[in-house]
């Protein structure tokens, strides 16, 4: 959120003055930074045209650009006005309705993570609320690189992680549901060699229990592995209980059964992935692969502390988190999901 002064000194305070009457003064409280530019200063001039220009809307951009380089009275302040009344109070009125009927207003919900977001220490925070199958209340708050002063918006590409894991099962019930996988089958059946003889997977040699594993064991954290091998103090691939038993959140199991689509079935997860889900919900900004078009508007991560930890920049495909998405396309294809689209009831 961003309320910019052009030039104090002359009628551009006029603008500034009837912007900020538009605001109440809870919201214009909210507010976090206030940027002044001042058209007869270099300084303010040069910080405009490096960075603030690329932070905002682009339309309110041009009519800043406007404003700057004319001095005569022309329709600008009234372009200006108009933008305000539009995007400055885009959202106010949002709600949300959830199951129990009870309505939350835009307000509350920005309240709820401005509040949350302070005591976390968070820069950036995309939010989706899906209801009835819709992605009813979609927005963005704070900040996507700090250093360079970019905001967090709803078309800003962030690192999936293991939301990868959804959209990956997704794609592999599509399957199911043409019989090109059976959820219920040993996944030793669909191996050309057994899956104790891969250079991977070499640690589970002398526990046949591997030969237990289905698809459904896999995908739903039941297959008794551990999330990764790396946490455990051996370094290992071990069974850590009985496959099938209960439920315990593994990586490693949605690795595997990436394998088994790739090297036993012999299909391109990357490919599939695209048809059957990206284009599918209408994900133009989401990928299994770091894609340089994101480069313009994508988040950095950062810690607890603050500290930039960059932005994992995937350049293998990886079923358990290797996909880049944004809040808005990864919120139209849970909707999709709760609506039931693209798979049978059964699935």
């Amino acid at each position: 959120s961003f309320i910019f002064t052009i030039d104090l000194r002359n009628r551009e305070f006029e603008y500034f003055q009837y912007v900020t009457g538009l605001l109440d003064e809870e919201t214009w409280l909210s507010y976090r930074q206030v940027i002044l530019i001042n058209h007869s200063s270099e300084r303010g001039r040069a910080w405009w045209d490096k960075v603030g220009r690329g932070i905002v809307d682009p339309e309110f951009g041009q009519l800043v650009d406007d404003l700057l380089e004319n001095t005569e009275p022309d329709d600008t302040y009234e372009r200006m006005s108009t933008w305000a009344d539009g995007t400055l109070h885009a959202g106010q009125d949002q709600s949300f309705t959830r199951p129990d009927g009870t309505v939350l207003s835009g307000q509350q919900i920005d309240a709820a993570v401005d509040r949350l977001m302070q005591a976390g220490n968070v820069p950036g925070l995309a939010l989706a609320l899906i209801g009835g199958g819709e992605d009813s209340y979609i927005k963005a708050y704070g900040m996507a690189d700090i250093a360079e002063g970019r905001r967090l918006q709803t078309d800003t590409v962030m690192y999936g992680a293991s939301l990868t894991k959804s959209a990956f099962a997704y794609m592999v019930m599509t399957l199911v549901d043409e019989g090109a996988v059976d959820l219920d089958a040993p996944i030793f059946e669909l191996l050309p060699k057994p899956l104790d003889q891969y250079e991977d997977y070499a640690d589970l040699a002398g526990d046949e229990r591997w030969r237990q594993w289905t698809m459904r064991m896999l995908l739903s954290h039941q297959a008794g592995l551990p999330n990764w091998r790396w946490f455990s103090e051996s370094q290992k691939l071990e069974i850590l209980f009985e496959p099938g038993s209960r439920y315990a959140y593994s990586g490693e199991g949605i690795q595997i059964a990436q394998m088994i689509l790739e090297e036993g079935l012999g299909l391109d997860v990357n490919a599939l992935m695209n048809e059957r889900v990206f284009d599918r919900f209408s994900m133009q900004r989401t990928s299994m692969l770091w894609r340089e078009d994101f480069r313009p508007n994508f988040a950095r991560g950062y810690d607890k502390d603050g500290k930039n930890l960059g932005h994992n920049m995937r350049q293998s495909v990886r079923a358990a988190g290797s996909m880049d998405t944004t809040v808005a396309d990864y919120a139209g294809f849970l909707a999709g999901v709760l609506r039931g689209e693209g798979l049978t009831e059964s699935a």
